[in-house]
């Protein structure tokens, strides 16, 4: 199952290392580190996240139903 997995670097209530974790324990997981960013996003960080969701969202095969 494809898989981002999103590490906001400056984040006290989800440690950074536990989502490195997560991520190379998941076959196949991205890792995506915002440099900085707290637990709630700011608006410059919240654009940057999307903008990565989007790209790993459309870069994902097609799926017909």
């Amino acid at each position: 199952m494809p898989t981002l997995v999103v590490a906001p670097t400056g984040d006290r209530l989800v440690h950074p290392e536990g989502s490195r974790r997560l991520a190379a324990g998941t076959p196949g997981a991205r890792l995506l580190e915002l440099p900085g960013a707290a637990h709630v996003l700011n608006d410059a960080d919240r654009a940057t996240w999307f903008r990565h969701v989007r790209a790993f969202l459309g870069a994902l095969p097609a799926v017909s139903a």
